[in-house]
């Protein structure tokens, strides 16, 4: 008798382990080694940068706390008392580069008049000296340098502009890459994707980068807003800048069908129009 109750214990007590184990997570699910590739902070983002951040969010700033840094002055004596305490370096060249190129347009832009073109920058150089505004067309001037460059293009006489290359990008692209990439895609036609490549450049290429502006300035980190704006604006400018000095055509014009390189030059006709039309009506 007191086998048989040693027995049923020894046996319930096997059982009740193996019911244990069995909802154990590590009985029917081992867990298995994964190594994942370590890559070092430093290659990624650099030390200051790092340390930025660090002190950042170390501070407890929240996202909305650059509305709070705003200055509210407007008076313009301000402006002359940190411009005298400025430190000038070889940076400060951007704005002489900034001055000769509007003038440059401002001599060559035939409408508005010439009225209307000394009242613009008038206002410009008044809103540089207020401080309210001055935080805001500072940083801004690159992108306004590069919308009034791009405006004025089409009153650059054509005795200026130089041969427009067609065969040059083809031969880059045969150079760089080892065959002409533009004939390749041009054999696989199709209007439904050349559309929708179309979108980005046409309609939300200059609709973004304000928006994307506006989020920086609420959310973004202290600096990052002026630090996009320059970039944004001398990228394009420079991109202007090329096209007037070297101007080449697309390669997909030397490769195509006459009737599909009119439909995309008729698109890109048409995008270029919309710009200049959201362009006057601004001014």
């Amino acid at each position: 008798m007191t086998s048989s109750s040693s027995s049923t214990t020894s046996t319930t007590k096997y059982f009740a382990s193996f019911k244990d184990a069995a909802s154990s997570p590590t009985l029917f699910s081992p867990k298995i080694a994964i190594h994942w590739p370590s890559v070092p902070m430093g290659a990624v983002i650099p030390h200051r940068f790092r340390r930025k951040i660090r002190s950042t969010l170390r501070s407890g700033s929240s996202p909305a706390s650059s509305l709070a840094r705003l200055q509210t002055s407007i008076d313009p004596a301000d402006t002359l008392k940190a411009l005298r305490s400025h430190q000038w370096s070889f940076y400060d060249a951007q704005y002489l580069i900034i001055i000769v190129v509007g003038l440059f347009c401002f001599s060559v832009i035939e409408v508005p008049g010439p009225l209307l073109k000394t009242l613009i920058a008038t206002l410009l150089l008044s809103s540089l000296t207020i401080p309210l505004t001055r935080q805001f067309f500072l940083p801004l001037l690159p992108v306004l340098t590069y919308l009034i460059l791009f405006y004025s293009c089409k009153f650059i006489p054509a005795e200026w502009r130089p041969h427009i290359w067609v065969r040059v990008l083809p031969a880059l692209e045969n150079i760089v890459y080892g065959a002409n990439l533009s004939n390749i895609l041009s054999k696989h036609q199709n209007a439904f994707l050349d559309i929708l490549a179309w979108i980005p450049y046409g309609i939300l290429h200059f609709t973004t980068p304000f928006i994307t502006a506006a989020v920086m300035f609420i959310f973004g980190g202290p600096g990052s807003l002026p630090v996009y704006s320059r970039t944004f604006g001398y990228m394009n400018a420079l991109g202007v800048a090329t096209q007037l000095v070297f101007p080449n055509a697309p390669p997909c014009l030397s490769t195509t069908t006459p009737k599909y390189t009119k439909s995309i030059s008729s698109m890109l006709i048409w995008s270029f129009r919309v710009r200049e039309q959201v362009w006057s009506c601004s001014c």
